[in-house]
């Protein structure tokens, strides 16, 4: 058979057709039983094409689809807090508490109670041991000084049961109050005044104040300003150290010595006043005072040179609320 189409009683019999019939349209436009998919369908079989998702809930197409309205962010409280440090200062007591003990060497002795272990801390919150820069002390405890030549000889108190008075009184105090005819009741009612007079005869009048004049004699001879040397040739500055109403400190190095200094830059307007200063410093020669090196005056600038001493600020180390 070379065709398709056959004869049937004078006529020809039609082709049988492979396509499908359409599908029957929608009574609604907002049906939900609507088959988008087969509607958007190509009838020769091509690939189909899929229309856009609904962005809303429930029914209708995408046209109808109502937008969703934006939820408001939540932030939620921490959860699994732990406090690992916390360090408090006492005003009262002038001290800290839960330093990290391995700050304990940057705060002078007995500046830090209750200090915080840090054994078992985990290393992104462990701190580290402060490295002190080149040419300052490690531990600031030591730049203030224990006392010095303290002899704790005897200690007197008040005892009304004893025969004078007093206890711990010494041998020869003793003798000289039981002599003076100084009762017993006199004692209990001026303790301090009685101590002073024997005081007074077994060690003599206390020593004389210098006068005034003698004073700035003293000051006068203790006052050697250098007045045609140029400081800037003798002293190299490296590092501002403070500044006040007076003028300001800086560190430096003796070029000719090499050795390491604090030099004191002000203004020579005020020289009257600096002069004391300069005096005082002079006259104190002393381990625990200061050491006085030498004064410039160089064009209207006086250059005070002293000892170097890398403790930092008195005040600082002693605390605000701490009295001294």
């Amino acid at each position: 058979m070379s065709s398709l189409a056959t004869n049937v009683g004078g006529r020809k019999k039609p082709r049988p057709s492979f396509k499908p019939k359409p599908p029957p349209l929608p009574s609604r436009e907002d049906d939900d039983t609507v088959a988008t998919e087969e509607m958007l369908t190509n009838l020769s079989f091509q690939h189909p094409v899929v229309p856009p998702r609904p962005t809303g809930g429930g029914g209708g197409t995408a046209k109808t689809t109502k937008k969703k309205q934006a939820r408001p962010s939540v932030v939620t409280a921490p959860t699994n807090v732990k406090k690992h440090i916390h360090v408090e200062w006492d005003s009262e007591t002038g001290t800290f508490k839960g330093l990290p003990d391995v700050w304990q060497s940057m705060v002078p002795q007995g500046a830090s109670k209750e200090a915080t272990s840090t054994k078992n801390m985990a290393d992104h919150v462990k701190p580290g041991k402060v490295v002190p820069k080149e040419g300052e002390t490690k531990d600031l405890q030591h730049t203030i000084s224990a006392p010095f030549n303290v002899k704790h000889t005897c200690h007197v108190g008040i005892d009304p049961h004893s025969s004078t008075g007093f206890k711990g009184l010494p041998k020869q105090w003793k003798v000289l109050l039981q002599s003076s005819g100084i009762s017993r009741e006199e004692v209990g009612r001026n303790p301090q005044e009685v101590l002073d007079v024997l005081q007074f005869h077994m060690e003599g009048p206390p020593p004389k104040m210098p006068t005034r004049q003698s004073l700035q004699r003293n000051v006068h001879a203790a006052v050697n300003i250098i007045q045609d040397v140029d400081p800037s040739k003798v002293f190299r500055r490296h590092k501002k150290l403070g500044e006040g109403a007076s003028g300001v400190v800086w560190s430096a190095t003796e070029l000719a010595t090499k050795k390491k200094c604090a030099v004191k830059i002000t203004d020579l307007s005020d020289l009257a006043n600096l002069k004391n200063e300069i005096a005082m410093q002079t006259l104190s020669s002393h381990p625990n005072v200061v050491q006085y090196m030498g004064a410039y005056a160089w064009q209207d600038k006086l250059w005070i040179v002293m000892e170097l001493l890398v403790g930092g600020s008195l005040t600082e180390v002693l605390g605000r609320h701490v009295e001294w």
